[in-house]
Order: C-alpha cells, then sequence, then structure tokens
C-alpha cells in the first residue's frame, strides 16, 4: 500500500484474480437457477484466470532469472513476443586467455572476467545467506557463481514449467469456448436474465473499473525490453538508419507500425526483477513520445470496447442494464487488468466489436473489418462468413468499405519504406504471404510441441472459415457475433507467436454472445439499411 492516500499502486494479479471472479459470481451468477447457460457462461469466463496466472508466474520468474544470470557477469539477450512473453537467453562469452582449467559451460565469475557488463548490485546484499553458505571463511565474501548458475538453471526451467502450463490450460479453455460458440444457435429459448445489481450501480461500477484501468495503464514504466520496437520505429522513420527488417518472423504478420509501438506492462512485477531489468533501461527516457503514443491507444480502444458494448446492449438488445452488465463484465476480467496495455491486443478487438455493432450499415462496418485486417491479418479467415451474412443484401456495400481501407493501408506502407525494408516486405509482412513457419515459434511451440502439427491445425481452420459460406444457410446477426468470436478463439490454436494470450480478439463479442436476447429474426434482408 502506498503512504500517499492520493497514490495509486498496481494490484497484484494473483489478488485481483481472486476478487474479480468472485465479484463476477456476485453480480451475474443465477441463484434461483443454478442450472441456466449464464451460470455455465460465468464459469467458462472465470476458468480463463487460471491460464494467465500460471502465465504470469512463468514471466516473473523468467525476468529473475536474466537477473541472476546478469549477477554471473554473462551478457543476457531478452526479446518480447507480440504476447507479452520475455525471453532470456545466455549468450557464450570468450574465456580470458590466461583461465585454462575452468569448463566450457561454466560462466566466468566477474570477479574474473576481463570484460562483461558489470553484475547488479542493487539485491546482492539480499541473497548472502544463499551464496556463502559452503564458502570458506579465509576467502571474501563473493558469491560462488556455481551456486548462483544452480539458482538461474531452477528458475528457467521452474518458469517454463508455469509457461508451459499456462499456455496448455488457455488452450483447453478455449476449446470449451469455441463448442459453446458454435452452439449458441441451437440455444432458442434465451429468457432475458438481469443483473443482481441495479442499474446505477452498474453505472458507478463501469466508471469505477474504467477509470482504475486508464490509471493503470497511465503509470505504468516500460522497461527497455517494452520499448524494444519504439525503438526499431525510431530507425524505421529515419530513412538514414538501419531498420529492423526481420520483426515479423519474431512477432507474427501484421501491419509492420503495429508491432513497433512499445508494449504497456500494467501487471505488477516483482520488485527484484524490476530492479535488475530497470537498471539497465536508462534510455528508455527518450522513447517517451512512443510511450505516450501507445498509453493513448491503449487507453482509446479500451474505452472504445466499452462503449460499444454499452451501445450494443441499449440499442441491439433493448436493454442499456445488460449494456452496462457487459462492460462491467469485461472490465473485471483479470485478462482486462493484465494485458490492458498491449495495443495489438486491444485495438483489433474495439475495431472488430464496432464492426459489429454497425452491421446495418455494412459500408461503415467494411470499414472497420478492413481495418481490422489489415492491423493484424487474422480476421482474414472471418471475410467468409461476412460476405455470406451480407449476400442477401449489403455485400457490394461491405466490400466496398474493406477495400477502401485495405487500399489505404497498403499505399501507406509506401511513407515507410527504405532500403532496408522496402515496399515489398512491408506488404508481405502485412498480409503473411509467405509459407507457415514451423521455427522461431512462441507461445506453447517453444515448450515442446512438435511445430508441423501447426499445419494440420491450420488446414483444419482455414477449411473450417471458408466452409461457412455454406452453412448455416441463413445467417443472423447473432450468427454473425458467435461464429465470428469463434473463429477468433480457434485461431489461437494454431497462432506461432503466443497464441491463448490475444483473448482481447474475441472476449468482447464473446460476452455479448453470452448476454444477447433472441435474434433469430435480424437477417440482412431486413436489418441493413
Amino acid at each position: 500500500m502506498s503512504e500517499f492516500p492520493w497514490a495509486f499502486q498496481q494490484i497484484e494479479p494473483t489478488t485481483w484474480a481472486y476478487v474479480s471472479s468472485l465479484l463476477m459470481l456476485a453480480l451475474f451468477f443465477k441463484f434461483s437457477r443454478l442450472w441456466s447457460i449464464r451460470n455455465l457462461d460465468l464459469v467458462l469466463l472465470v476458468l480463463l484466470a487460471p491460464g494467465l496466472l500460471l502465465y504470469n508466474s512463468g514471466v516473473s520468474l523468467e525476468r529473475q532469472a536474466a537477473v541472476e544470470l546478469a549477477k554471473l557477469g554473462q551478457p543476457v539477450t531478452l526479446s518480447l513476443t507480440s504476447g507479452g512473453l520475455l525471453e532470456s537467453q545466455p549468450e557464450p562469452k570468450p574465456k580470458p586467455p590466461q583461465e585454462t582449467q575452468a569448463a566450457p559451460s561454466e560462466p566466468v565469475p566477474p570477479a574474473e572476467a576481463a570484460t562483461g557488463p558489470t553484475p547488479l548490485s542493487a539485491s546482492d546484499a539480499g541473497k548472502d545467506d544463499l551464496v556463502q553458505a559452503n564458502s570458506d571463511a579465509s576467502l571474501s565474501a563473493a558469491p560462488d557463481p556455481n551456486d548462483e548458475r544452480k539458482i538461474w538453471l531452477a528458475r528457467r526451467v521452474l518458469s517454463h514449467s508455469f509457461l508451459y502450463g499456462g499456455f496448455l490450460f488457455m488452450l483447453i479453455v478455449g476449446v470449451l469456448f469455441v463448442i459453446r460458440l458454435f452452439l449458441d444457435q441451437l440455444l432458442v429459448r434465451r429468457p432475458a436474465l438481469e443483473t443482481n445489481l441495479s442499474l446505477g450501480g452498474l453505472w458507478l461500477l463501469v466508471v469505477s473499473l474504467l477509470s482504475f484501468l486508464i490509471a493503470n495503464i497511465t503509470v505504468s514504466s516500460p522497461t527497455r525490453t517494452d520499448v524494444s520496437g519504439a525503438q526499431s520505429a525510431a530507425a524505421l522513420l529515419d530513412m538514414g538508419q538501419q531498420t529492423k527488417p526481420m520483426v515479423d518472423q519474431e512477432m507474427g504478420p501484421a501491419y509492420p507500425m503495429l508491432h513497433l509501438l512499445p508494449v504497456i506492462p500494467t501487471m505488477l512485477r516483482d520488485a527484484n526483477t524490476r530492479v535488475g531489468l530497470d537498471a539497465a533501461a536508462l534510455q528508455v527516457q527518450r522513447n517517451e513520445s512512443m510511450i505516450w503514443v501507445a498509453k493513448l491507444m491503449a487507453i482509446l480502444s479500451q474505452f472504445a470496447i466499452v462503449a460499444g458494448l454499452v451501445w450494443m446492449g441499449g440499442q441491439h438488445f433493448g436493454s442499456w442494464q445488460n449494456g452496462a452488465g457487459m462492460a462491467t463484465l469485461y472490465l473485471m476480467l483479470p485478462y482486462t487488468m493484465q494485458m490492458s496495455g498491449a495495443v495489438d491486443h486491444v485495438l483489433p478487438g474495439a475495431l472488430l466489436l464496432w464492426a459489429v455493432v454497425l452491421y446495418r450499415y455494412p459500408f461503415w462496418s467494411g470499414l472497420l473489418f478492413g481495418l481490422t485486417m489489415g492491423l493484424v491479418y487474422y480476421p482474414i479467415f472471418l471475410l467468409a462468413l461476412w460476405l455470406s451474412f451480407y449476400w442477401e443484401r449489403g455485400a457490394r456495400m461491405f466490400l466496398y468499405g474493406v477495400g477502401a481501407t485495405v487500399l489505404l493501408m497498403i499505399l501507406s506502407l509506401l511513407l515507410f519504406s527504405t532500403e532496408d525494408r522496402t515496399f515489398v516486405q512491408n506488404l508481405q509482412a502485412m498480409f503473411g504471404v509467405w509459407l507457415p513457419r514451423v521455427s522461431a515459434l512462441k507461445g506453447i511451440w517453444e515448450f515442446g510441441w512438435d511445430p508441423w502439427f501447426r499445419l494440420p491445425l491450420l488446414v483444419a481452420f482455414v477449411s473450417l472459415g471458408t466452409s461457412m459460406v455454406a452453412w448455416p444457410i441463413r445467417k443472423t446477426f447473432g450468427t454473425l457475433m458467435a461464429y465470428s468470436a469463434a473463429l477468433l478463439v480457434a485461431v489461437q490454436f494454431w497462432h506461432g507467436y503466443g497464441g491463448g494470450l490475444f483473448m482481447a480478439w474475441y472476449l468482447p463479442l464473446t460476452i455479448a454472445t453470452f448476454f444477447r436476447p433472441g435474434v433469430h429474426e435480424r437477417i440482412a434482408r431486413h436489418m441493413v439499411h
């Protein structure tokens, strides 16, 4: 707790997961109808938390391992994936000429290293009991590098176990979400189940939670690894600088400039880890403008998601209380608090939500859909579903909107093309025009899963997406919401750069599907202007 009553303190992810889960059950669980579909939906949303907690624990241990390695005097290479996974790998260090008996696999003690980074000393004092347990009294108090290396290896192994368990749990829950969303059309009877709180109380929660979310993003301080994309962006805008041409291979296909924004870490980090990383991140200050651009985009995206859910409840579902309830539920989710600063998560989710909200205006819906598709590429697999929905009326205007946005985004790539990063390379990265990769993958694929297994998953997904041209034959507004969310959940299974973490792509539409009333009469022929 802060000693100042007006100061904002980030909440520890585990604490927020427990508190928010209990609050969601208190506000939305139907105690009078224990076996209602609403209760099942709430359980599915609560099940997202354990996987995220495992992932966050793995990231924290990974950072601590990086600090321990730095204390050994070993150079550390840190990289951040689009999903936020921090990876540290030791680089080989040349052995001093006078050192002849040290094993090649053992790190060189800092006291004997002729060159290399200076060991961090901010938290060395707290580890004296560990590193001096077997030291000889006649020797100095310097830590034994073998003991430090064992600590580093133990944390690396444990962090990988947590990360693998987190990704696996999130994908298993994703399977349950896909089943629930595809079966949504069979739920003909959808009684209106109001929240357990009045409309005034819900508005208070929406305003309060959104204020805390904005404050959480605003006060977050990224480290050097979080602003590595901003450094590449500065080089990309300077024609005389060497660019980073292979960023798409590390973070996946998307609009090139999107990956160059810094990630805003909105979860509370371990104090010792922050000391080690922040001490090596003094150059963050010169990326201040890009940091604030990322913060502003993340805040506006979160506001757009909340406004879209409220508007959908009031205008399409006929209940402002349901709209406020959907917004409250979204803001309470542990994922919203932990990943709210990742622009490549929340911006596509906000755009796609508003494309659904404006479904009665196919041109404007197409503009937003095309912008989403150009930013993160993966919604391109929803195109068959959306075109078949508008086929009876509005398909031409929808295509005009999609084409106009995509064309403008393609032309904008000319502004960022250089000799090192050509227009063709940018266009290739924007639409993922390459063979499916089975190497240098992130997420669950780097923890033992055979990358070649990704190929049949991709084929099955593409077949599923294209088959929606023919089924269901009669597509309603509810079909558009539920199946769009289901396909974006299914993307996570073959996503090679942190699949399972991109929940903001489908959570707003999923929550809207859970709350929607019967909309079987809302087809394009009757509803589209």
